[in-house]
C-alpha cells in the first residue's frame, strides 16, 4: 500500500507554519516576503509605505539642509529590499558638495534609515542605497531627464 503522508523535518515543518501563516495574514509582511514573491497587493502596500515615509523625510530635509530640494527613489521588486535606491537630489552641484562636506549626508542616512524602517522594510544598508545628486548634473548630463538619469 502507497503512504500518501511522508515525515519531513521540524525545520521544514516550521517553515509550513510561517509560510500558512503569512497567507493567512498572521504574520507580518517582512515574513511573508521571505517565503513568497510578493503580490501585485503587497507591492503596491509597500510603494505607498515609501512614498509616505520618504515624503516626510524629504520635508523634514528641506527645511533643515540648505539646497536639497526633493529625493525620489527606484527598486525592482523582484529583488527587493537589495534593489532599493534612494536619491537626494540638490539644486547645484556646490550646493551639494558643500551639504557633503559638512555632514548633511550623515542626516540624510539618518532620515532614510527612520523613513525605511516606518515603512517596515528590514535588512537595508543604508550606505549602499542612499545617493546623492542635483538638478545641474541632470540638466547637463542628460537634459533634464530624471528617467533617463535614473534607468
Amino acid at each position: 500500500m502507497l503512504s500518501l503522508y511522508r515525515s519531513i523535518s521540524t525545520f521544514e515543518f516550521q517553515q509550513r507554519i510561517k509560510t500558512r501563516e503569512a497567507l493567512n495574514g498572521f504574520a507580518s509582511s517582512t515574513v511573508k516576503s521571505a517565503f513568497m514573491s510578493p503580490t501585485k497587493r503587497d507591492t503596491a502596500r509597500l510603494e505607498r509605505r515609501l512614498v509616505a515615509t520618504l515624503t516626510d523625510a524629504c520635508e523634514t530635509a528641506k527645511t533643515e539642509i540648505p539646497g536639497f530640494e526633493w529625493l525620489t527613489h527606484t527598486v525592482d521588486y523582484a529583488a527587493f529590499p537589495q534593489s532599493l535606491r534612494v536619491i537626494w537630489v540638490f539644486d547645484t552641484r556646490a550646493n551639494k558638495e558643500l551639504a557633503l562636506a559638512n555632514g548633511a549626508d550623515h542626516r540624510m542616512r539618518e532620515l532614510t534609515a527612520a523613513a525605511l524602517h516606518d515603512a517596515e522594510v528590514a535588512s537595508v544598508k543604508i550606505e549602499r542605497c542612499v545617493r546623492f545628486d542635483c538638478e545641474e548634473a541632470c540638466n547637463l548630463q542628460h537634459g533634464g531627464d530624471w528617467r533617463a538619469r535614473l534607468a
